[in-house]
């Protein structure tokens, strides 16, 4: 595959800038999901009656990750594929979840037969969950609403959908002018081929799994892997599953003081292992 990339960027017209937008639209749109998110939590979107709203747009993040994963892998140069590697052996070391992704993927050492899986997961399987996960997620949105606005459901449709359209485009046009400056000004290196006999000194792992790789790493090393593994799923199910655990009445964010302190906090602590794993992964631990 590295070959077939490399005609793409190299001989096909514009392949290099389809390949950048790519690249940089993958990127753009995980911040936009965990800023989704994230305002989701803030808000107190995920209590009743929007339980399924939160459900479905944290699957969306972890269906989002998987498919910028698993095109990095599919990329197929030195700096992805070992990239790639080290996050499978942290995905590989949580229980249950582990002997699902290894059954899934394969041994990481055969990479022809990995990499045709891959490549169904992530042009086929992951695009029909995301899409699906999408359209749960926006049609609940439109079923229910987020939030109530005072004399919107007295607009008359003739002006909301002008206005609705108008924003819209205004949001397109922006994500485009992004992801354009990105894609020629910040170009993606090519990288070289694949060296299976020695790992790259400035080896990274992907940014968005820094925060699990720094959780698991924070613990001391004479604690099992899988004990550390262990405490990272469950973290992510009370994620997942938030709305069950907090069957709090929702109520306005002046009346929520203490709730958005501990969102403040829960939120720094997510910024704190970011930081920590990317420090680990320039090599200060």
């Amino acid at each position: 595959s590295y070959e077939s990339i490399l005609i793409i960027a190299r001989d096909v017209r514009f392949g290099w800038f389809v390949r950048q937008m790519h690249f940089w639209g993958a990127q753009l749109l995980l911040v936009i999901l965990i800023a989704r998110l994230i305002r989701f939590f803030f808000r107190g979107h995920y209590r009743p009656p929007r339980e399924l709203i939160w459900i479905t747009a944290a699957l969306l993040l972890v269906t989002a990750t998987h498919l910028d994963f698993t095109g990095r892998f599919l990329a197929s140069n030195n700096d992805f594929y070992w990239s790639s590697r080290r996050a499978m052996e942290l995905l590989f070391s949580i229980p249950i979840m582990g002997v699902f992704f290894s059954f899934v993927i394969h041994e990481i050492e055969d990479y022809t037969f990995t990499l045709s899986r891959f490549y169904f997961m992530h042009i086929l399987m992951l695009p029909t969950l995301f899409w699906g996960l999408l359209y749960l997620s926006f049609s609940g949105i439109r079923r229910i609403g987020l939030t109530e606005i005072k004399g919107e459901e007295h607009r008359p449709a003739r002006e909301t959908f002008p206005a609705h359209l108008y924003n819209l485009l205004i949001i397109v046009v922006f994500i485009f002018g992004i992801l354009v400056t990105f894609s020629v000004l910040v170009p993606v290196p090519f990288g070289e081929p694949i060296d299976y006999l020695e790992t790259p000194g400035n080896l990274r792992i992907p940014w968005y799994l820094l925060a699990p790789y720094g959780l698991v790493e924070i613990f001391p090393s004479w604690m099992p892997i899988s004990g550390r593994s262990l405490i990272l799923l469950v973290v992510l199910m009370v994620f997942i599953l938030l709305p069950f655990l907090d069957r709090r009445s929702n109520r306005e964010p002046s009346q929520r003081r203490r709730i958005w302190i501990v969102n403040f906090v829960l939120l720094a602590v997510w910024i704190f292992f970011t930081f920590y794993g990317a420090f680990l992964d320039i090599g200060g631990g």
